[in-house]
Order: C-alpha cells, then sequence, then structure tokens
C-alpha cells in the first residue's frame, strides 16, 4: 500500500521536504561542535511547522505545475 502511495511525485515532493527539514532542524554547529535538539525537534509545535513548510511547498509545486500544463496546452 506504501509503495502505491509513493507513485505521486507530489506526494514524494511532501516527504523529501518534510524530511530535509525536519533534519536540518535537528542540530546546528557552534564553535564547540555540533549541539543536537532532539527534545525541542520532537515538539507537535515543531512537526507541525515542518508538516505545514513541506505542505505549502508541495501545494505551490502543484499549482505550478498546472500553470504550466495549462499554458502549454493553450499555446498549441
Amino acid at each position: 500500500m506504501f509503495k502505491i502511495f509513493l507513485k505521486n511525485k507530489a506526494t514524494q515532493l511532501f516527504f523529501v521536504l518534510w524530511l530535509h527539514i525536519s533534519l536540518l532542524n535537528l542540530f546546528f554547529v557552534n564553535h564547540r561542535g555540533f549541539v543536537f535538539l532532539w527534545q525541542e525537534n520532537g515538539e507537535l509545535n515543531t512537526l507541525a511547522t515542518h508538516f505545514i513548510t513541506a505542505l505549502l511547498a508541495t501545494l505551490f509545486y502543484i499549482a505550478v505545475t498546472k500553470i504550466c500544463i495549462h499554458l502549454r496546452e493553450k499555446n498549441t
């Protein structure tokens, strides 16, 4: 079932963006080295922010794709 779900490019984009944002927010580097933010990254507010950010980027991708397809069909 999960394999069928990931055949859609927009779904793949969402998961990749969500994972990318979550991993980038997991740690930062200062003059002493890596600082991992396990507790902060696991909070519901943080996860919701990552989810909404990835969702908005995916919706933007879908909108731009549909506009390009519409313009291409209109020109031919």
